[in-house]
């Protein structure tokens, strides 16, 4: 692992802690970044700038907002729950569809 991807990783798992109280591994950390990558459980809410991305995840029960970097193929940060807010509709019909599916 680079050097910067390290360390987005390791700021990843201090956020996660943090904000959710979730402990995030290397396996998981690569399920995460898998789910982005092949749009499975996440949804796009906004592109910030041409490298960095901003995801709702799905995982434990709960949309979780993610900053994505396309760049290094990883998440860098999970961001407070409030981060969600306006984009709650687009996250219900998202819900809806997997709760079809399943």
């Amino acid at each position: 692992m680079k050097k910067t991807k390290k360390r987005q990783f390791q700021h990843t798992q201090k956020r996660a802690k943090y904000r959710y109280g979730l402990t995030i591994g290397p396996k998981t950390y690569d399920c995460l970044c898998k789910k982005i990558q092949e749009q499975q459980d996440s949804v796009f809410l906004y592109k910030k700038s041409n490298r960095v991305t901003l995801y709702a995840v799905f995982m434990e029960d709960q949309w979780i907002p993610v900053i994505y970097d396309k760049e290094r193929h990883s998440v860098v940060t999970f961001l407070p729950p409030e981060a969600l807010e306006p984009y709650r509709t687009k996250l219900n019909a998202k819900a809806a569809k997997l709760s079809k599916i399943a």
